[in-house]
Formats: C-alpha cells, structure tokens, sequence
C-alpha cells in the first residue's frame, strides 16, 4: 500500500518555493488572504479549519468557501510545472531501475514517444517486445515514478497521445499533489489557499474539476428556513 509522506514535505518542495509575489502576501497577517490580484472585489479569508481530513474551509463576507485540498493542490502543482523550463526537467537516476512488463503495443507506443518523455526527465530503455526498464525520471516525481508510468502506458493503451505531453504532466502533478485523508497543519493550510489564490486558473484543477464550493450567506439563511 502507498505511504504518503508528511504533508509538509509537499510545501517544502521547489516546486512551491514562495516568489516575491507570494512572499508579500505571507507579510499579511497570518489568518487573512488578500486576492486582489485575481481580480475579485477585495476580501480577507480566515482559515476556519480541515473537514475530514480533505476539505480545508474558509470564510469571508461572502460566506463559506470549500476547498478540496487535493484539486487545489494539483492546480498549484501544475502550474509550477508549467513555469519551468525544459532545463529545469533535471532527471533523477533510480537507485533500482523499474522493469515492468507491458503489451506488445504499449511498448511500440513507448518506443514513438520517448522523445516526449526524454524531454520530460525519464529514461526508459526497451529491453524486449513486452519488457522495459525505468532507469531515471523527472526528479519532482520522485518517490511517485511507478504511479506515473503506470499512468503514462495507461494513456498510451487508451491511445490519448494528440495532448500525450499535456496529459503525462497533468500526471505528474496529481501524483505528487497532497491526497485526499492527509491531515493537514492550519499553516498547511493557509500555505496552500495562499499559493492556490496567486495562481491562474485556480478555480479549477488541471483535469478541470473545481478547486472550491461555495455557499454564500443567502444559501445558508435557506437551508435554516431563515
């Protein structure tokens, strides 16, 4: 079964390490968030806490918002992946390669695309018709590299190849986004509702699900006959 690290290893990552954009929110008063930057009326959010270890829940005037913690994660993650360059996809040798046996077709489609993956930060090498060897792979997936392959031949069997680079990095960003039953510090927390409202598309994540619910004052008063 997969063990999920401590939380706080995903904020530490450099791939959520705060800009000069960020770092200026983080000056603010620890419990608030200011989104003006996104172009909404301008609102201080308060951190009320974690709800079933999945779903971090704030307020403001407009009311309750929900945030799935995973979603809002992955968008953060995605998007840092997207900012970086190709010579940032520094690949991280395997201490033991992964040999994994796969269909015959799988192994051809691997064969056409390994030029995307070489530019990703993977290394595999084909070892026979329905064999291959992961020898390295993009570092900021390391630790989670059996669930991307597995992810990346599964896209390659269902042949989505048209969007293939798109698709393995939405992949990798989901696979080293926090999980659904993490449990999660209130400054976990605020870390990722303040990285999530600085990043473009944040209302979605990268598989086009919503990051966040709301229910505002009007939705409450209805639901209490008020």
């Amino acid at each position: 079964m997969r063990q999920d690290p401590p939380a706080d290893i995903f904020f530490d990552h450099p791939l959520l390490m705060a800009n000069k954009e960020s770092a200026a929110v983080m000056e603010k008063k620890e419990e608030f968030l200011n989104i003006d930057r996104i172009g909404e009326s301008s609102s201080n959010f308060s951190v009320i806490g974690q709800l079933l270890n999945s779903y971090i829940l704030i307020e403001n005037e407009k009311g309750l918002y929900i945030i799935d913690q995973h979603a809002a994660h992955e968008r953060i993650c995605y998007n840092h992946i997207l900012k970086m360059d190709k010579a940032s996809y520094v690949s991280e040798r395997l201490i033991l390669p992964l040999a994994l046996d796969i269909s015959s077709e799988q192994t051809e489609a691997i064969e056409n695309y390994n030029n995307i993956l070489q530019e990703l930060g993977f290394e595999i090498d084909i070892i026979g018709h329905n064999s291959i060897v992961v020898r390295a792979v993009p570092s900021f997936v390391a630790g989670n590299e059996l669930a991307v392959i597995q992810n990346i031949i599964e896209m390659l069997k269902e042949g989505e190849t048209v969007s293939l680079k798109e698709e393995i990095l939405i992949s990798m960003a989901c696979e080293k986004a926090v999980t659904a039953g993490t449990k999660l510090s209130y400054q976990e927390m605020y870390k990722m509702v303040r990285e999530l409202l600085l990043e473009e598309n944040y209302k979605n994540c990268p598989h086009g699900r919503p990051t966040m619910v709301n229910i505002n004052h009007s939705d409450l008063q209805r639901m209490f006959k008020r």
